[in-house]
């Protein structure tokens, strides 16, 4: 779920005064117990719960770029809950300033996937604010049909953001490769936490656009997609 809200100057959030956007998400599985809870945001901490991964390391270091926070509630046996707290973004858009022949943010369409439901929401959020269209799959396959709906509706995805890894299905190389069969004139933007993944510092070789690294800073992810949006 999503709300705004207003935080005061007295909290116990870590938080400046001001407007907020608030993500709140739940999920009914094994939970997790205290003992893991101080250490879920640590790169690769493994447990017999959590399982391994950076994910949720890089989902907090993006929070964190933006002045917000994360807290995060876990019952065993029920479930968890994540709430994200991020500064609105409140947008006057007779001061956006299109340059000429720029296709405009709000009638972009980016396609966004990655295997963290957490960066997807965050993602999705940022992209939102920005004033593109967003859309968020899991794995290659979604993404592969997905993309290619859309273009036989010729209503094509502007920008696609692929993340290399993806835990149980097909990772964003592979993607790309069927992206780019069924639309060789697709952008795409190769995304990875690894910055010195042989395809972050080589994308053009491998077809990409542009390459993301995480964690993503909200001006940056702007800047890159409008580069990649009018070449």
């Amino acid at each position: 779920s999503a709300k705004n809200s207003i935080i005061k100057e007295e909290n116990d959030l870590g938080l400046e005064q001001g407007n907020y956007v608030i993500l709140k998400i739940q999920d009914n599985g094994i939970g997790m117990p205290e003992s893991d809870l101080s250490h879920v945001f640590d790169p690769f901490y493994m447990s017999n719960m959590t399982g391994k991964d950076m994910g949720l390391a890089v989902v907090k270091d993006i929070i964190n770029q933006h002045n917000g926070t994360i807290r995060i509630d876990s019952i065993v046996g029920e479930g968890t809950t994540f709430t994200i707290y991020l500064p609105a973004i409140l947008l006057d858009s007779s001061k956006i300033k299109e340059k000429k022949g720029e296709i405009p943010r709000k009638h972009a369409k980016v396609l966004v996937m990655d295997d963290e439901d957490i960066i997807r929401r965050v993602l999705s959020k940022m992209l939102t604010q920005l004033g593109y269209e967003a859309h968020v799959v899991n794995e290659g396959i979604s993404a592969i049909k997905i993309y290619k709906k859309f273009l036989e509706k010729n209503d094509p995805f502007d920008v696609v953001i692929l993340d290399l890894t993806i835990r149980g299905g097909m990772g964003g190389a592979e993607t790309m490769e069927n992206l780019l069969i069924i639309d060789p004139k697709a952008k795409v933007l190769a995304s990875s936490g690894y910055t010195t993944d042989k395809i972050i510092t080589n994308y053009e070789s491998y077809g990409f656009s542009g390459a993301l690294i995480k964690p993503y800073r909200v001006n940056e992810l702007d800047k890159i997609l409008l580069e990649v949006l009018n070449k």
